[in-house]
């Protein structure tokens, strides 16, 4: 399932650790159903990724985080988000 969203971990070299999934900007804190388990997810590693704190809980039993954390720059949602998730971000925004 995890690669019907194109998210997955990013590693970050100096952390020796993954960036979150969603926004790519905090290390991964901890790992986040991409299809939420009230919506139908599973507990299988393809329905799980790596989430920072902020994200994990912005996006709480939704597909996507509502928000980006303080020190996200860029358009939001992500590019490198799927059309699917993107299309569930109502007002799409560059954070500066």
């Amino acid at each position: 399932m995890l690669k019907d969203y194109g998210v997955g971990a990013q590693w970050y070299p100096p952390l020796n650790q993954p960036l979150c999934s969603y926004c790519r900007t905090n290390p991964a804190r901890a790992i986040d159903h991409v299809e939420p388990r009230s919506g139908g997810g599973d507990l299988t590693d393809a329905n799980t990724t790596p989430a920072c704190t902020f994200c994990k809980s912005s996006k709480r039993d939704r597909v996507v985080p509502l928000n980006p954390p303080s020190n996200y720059r860029g358009q939001w949602p992500p590019p490198w988000w799927p059309a699917n998730m993107q299309a569930t971000v109502k007002i799409p925004r560059v954070i500066k």
